[in-house]
Formats: structure tokens, sequence, C-alpha cells
């Protein structure tokens, strides 16, 4: 990946900041305001073979296609980072922004031709350019140093806030034509995307050194070592980055909670149909749309408490909100909703922050890549839960929110993994020697016995001479001062 040391003057730094939010608050994550675009195609009669169905009644038909509308795009929305990882490592976020924002746009203007089958297309090239205008964006985090994962937090909340977008859709639909709407979202965004062009950075921001040497003063001897080691994952190959288990952790994380939280949300509709629920959805968009309030508290807990504490709060809350979801009480399904909309904020927040600290940038555009066909492949089931729903257990979606349960518990225990952060990295980088640098075996404790290594040393000198077991780290002889180490040692 392209990197530029940040040399940007204030103004310019948050001017840069507004805009990215501006960007992602309006495109990244659009398509998950699904119920409120999903209610505009119905009162359009789109795929409609029942007619006027009374209240609590659903057109199978017509909900499987709406449902096909919403995996594609989820699919294509956790697919597409694997083609801008490669492009953002190769090309650098201003052309990586450029090219998704013309495919977003391209999206929009193919609602305005006719066509059922047209709608699925673009609701899918939406749901595909919505990650790379976000990634394209997340690099601007570095610009701040000390609120990285504040501001990392609050592109999340971004991600969610531009869901709302559909339910604005919905309020000015009748006033509006259909095609009206479409074309003045179009009109929006033009002028928003065409200042980026000439101003994004060619290459990504990286934190400035003494950003980084300032974080390393205030470490304690182990929190050094840990930092140490954890830098060797930032500049080992992708192979050996993408081989480690806590890759595999985070990811499987990411995916099994995510395919629930979509396999929710595409079928909203299709669980609140009773006359007394019907309102329900409306309610959901508000409250999914506030989701941003959490990001002080999400970023609080990523910057203070650490990354796998941040997690393990995550998925208590997703457990949470999928228990109350299968209790048979109206009034408690808002705070289902208000549970779900902070934690799908922390979930994506924390999966990041976690990559990044753990793996470091080097590689970052393929490893999210990576993780994200996994998400896409496992979240492409929520077809499948939907069609089994409807056709085979009586429209009653108990049983696919029921499975979840059990399956949360088993997921509180990624954290409690990811906490062992040196085991986990001396399994994956087991040092033999270190060369040049005084041995004091009186400062080792009992749990470092084979690690040679002088904690006050490792504070004050410049450099290091290394002998690695890694093949794809034996070339390396000259290892730059600690102060490189990220500035987020905390786990």
């Amino acid at each position: 990946m392209k990197w530029q040391v940040d040399h940007t003057s204030r103004v310019r730094k948050y001017v840069l900041l507004v805009l990215a939010f501006l960007q992602a608050g309006l495109t990244s994550g659009v398509i998950y305001g699904w119920p409120a675009i999903e209610d505009i195609f119905t009162q359009k009669g789109i795929h409609n073979s029942c007619g006027v169905l009374p209240p609590g009644k659903v057109c199978q038909d017509q909900a499987i296609f709406f449902n096909l509308i919403y995996t594609v795009a989820t699919f294509a929305n956790n697919l597409e980072p694997v083609f801008v990882g490669v492009f953002l490592d190769k090309f650098g976020p201003r052309l990586t922004n450029l090219v998704s924002t013309i495919v977003f746009m391209g999206g929009c203007a193919l609602f305005l031709i006719p066509g059922e089958k047209m709608i699925i297309v673009a609701y899918a090239m939406l749901g595909f350019a919505g990650p790379g205008i976000y990634v394209s964006l997340m690099h601007i985090s570095n610009l701040f140093p000390g609120y990285n994962s504040t501001i990392l937090s609050a592109f999340s909340g971004c991600f969610t806030v531009s869901s709302f977008v559909f339910r604005i859709f919905e309020m000015i639909y009748g006033k509006y034509t259909y095609n009206e709407i479409w074309l003045g979202y179009i009109l929006v965004l033009a002028p928003l995307f065409i200042p980026g062009i000439f101003i994004w950075p060619s290459k990504s921001y990286q934190l400035p050194p003494e950003a980084l040497k300032e974080d390393h003063e205030k470490l304690l001897p182990k929190e050094v070592e840990y930092a140490r080691r954890r830098r060797l994952t930032y500049d080992v190959s992708f192979k050996q980055q993408i081989s480690s288990s806590d890759f595999w952790v985070m990811t499987l994380w990411l995916a099994i909670n995510s395919l629930h939280v979509n396999s929710y949300i595409g079928s909203l509709n299709s669980q609140f149909v009773s006359e007394k629920a019907k309102n329900y959805p409306t309610y959901f968009n508000w409250i999914w749309s506030l989701g941003f309030c959490v990001i002080p508290v999400v970023g609080l807990l990523l910057d203070k408490m650490g990354t796998t504490f941040a997690m393990f709060v995550t998925s208590v809350s997703l457990l949470i909100y999928r228990i109350t979801a299968i209790i048979p009480s109206l009034r408690l399904q808002i705070f289902t909703f208000v549970d779900l909309s902070l934690a799908h904020v922390a979930l994506w927040a924390v999966f990041y922050s976690l990559l990044s600290k753990r793996f470091g940038f080097k590689h970052y555009g393929a490893l999210v890549g990576t993780a994200s066909t996994v998400v896409a492949i496992i979240g492409s089931l929520q077809l499948l839960f939907f069609f089994i729903t409807l056709n085979y257990l009586k429209q009653d979606f108990f049983w696919v929110n029921m499975i979840f349960v059990p399956i949360s518990i088993i997921l509180l225990y990624p954290a409690r993994h990811l906490r062992r952060v040196k085991s986990s990295h001396k399994r994956l980088f087991p040092i033999t020697s270190y060369r040049g640098v005084n041995h004091d075996s009186s400062r080792q404790t009992e749990e470092d016995d084979d690690d040679d290594y002088d904690y006050d040393e490792a504070h004050s000198a410049d450099s290091y001479t290394t002998t690695y077991d890694s093949p794809a780290v034996q070339s390396w002889r000259h290892y730059p001062s600690i102060s490189s180490a990220s500035s987020s040692a905390k786990l």
C-alpha cells in the first residue's frame, strides 16, 4: 500500500475529515436501510403476483424476490473489499474513492431504467461500491494521533447513519415520484464527490513518528515487549498473517454475527406484518440510524479499555439482542432494535480496529478483502434461512433467531482467545535469539525465560539486530526502533 507521512495543515485535516464523514454518511451503508426502500418497492407493486392481501399475510413470491435483492446486495457489499483491498494497495485512496463513486452513482442511475431485474443489479452496485468509498477514507484517522479508534468508530457510525437515506426516500415518496427521488439523490452526491477528486491524497496517511514515539514512552517494559512482538506481525508476509489463528478467529466472529444481523434486517418487514406491528419497521429505521450515538462509547472502549474488551462487550450486546428477539413481547422489540443498532456500530468498529492493531496496514487491504470474502460467503445463507422460514416454518422467524442464541454464547470465546496476545505472537513468530543487545537474565520474568531480551535496552535502543525462526523474517537484519511500533499497544 502507498503511504505518506502527515505534513497536512490543521485546517486541511478537518476539511478532509468532514468531507470523509459526509461521503461515508451518504453512501457507505445505504443498503441497510432496506426496510424503508422495500416498503417503496411494495407500494410500487414490484413483483406483486398476489394482489391486495389482508393484514398479517405476506406474498411469498414477492417477499422472496425482495429478499433476493437484499441478499445479492449484502453479498456484493461484503465481497467488494476483496477487490477494493487490492486496488487500494496498488493505486491509493484517491483513485479508489473515484472508481467506487462512479460505480455507486451508476447504480443510482440504473434505478431510473424500468425492469425488475435491473433493480437487483442497481441495488447490488450500491452495496458493492459502499465499502470502496468507506475503506478509501479510513486512513484519514491517522491525521489525528491518539484518536484513531474514536475516528474509526465514527466512520462506523457514518456507515450506520447512511441507512437513513432510504428512510428519507420513504418520507418524501408520494410528494415526489420514484424517478425524481433517485435523480435528486444523484444531484446531491455529485457536488460532494467532485472536490474529493482534487483534494484526496494519492497515498494513504500514516501516523507521524513523533506520535508513535510519544506513545512508546508511556509503555511499561512488558508492554514494550508486546509492542515489539506486534510489530513483527506488521512486517511479515501476507501469507503468514492470513495463516494466523488470530485472523481467522476475528473473521469468523464477524462473519457469523453479520449473518444473523443481515438476516434479521432483510426479513424485518416479513416479521412484523400484523396490524399492531406494521409500524415497527419504521421504528427500526429511525432507531437504526441513531446508532451513531454510541460512537463515543465505542471509541472510549477501544482507546481506553482495549480492543479485546470492546469485542467481549459487543458479543454480550449481540447475545442480548438475540435473546430479546425471541421473546413474544412487541414492546420489548423496541429494546431489541436499540441494542442491535448500537451493537452493529461496535461490531465493525471493533473488527477494523482489531485488524489494524494486530496486523498493521502493510497488507491491510488484502486482509480486509479476505475477511470480507468469508463474510460474503457465509452471509449468503440468509436467503436459505428466509426461504425455509416462509415455506416450511409457517413464516415463524422464532426458530431462525433461536438458533443464534447458543451460537452467540460460543462467540463470547473469541475475545478470550485474542486476549492471549503473548502466547499467540510466540506461536506465530517464534524468536530464537537477539544479538547486539545486552542481556540481563535477572530482569526476565519466569514467563519470558525463553526470550534473551533486556527491557531497559529495548526502551532506549535505536535499533536491533535479530535472528528469527520465521522464514519470512530471516532476511531482516536491522529492526527499527520500538518507537515505530503501533500507537495502540494496548490490547
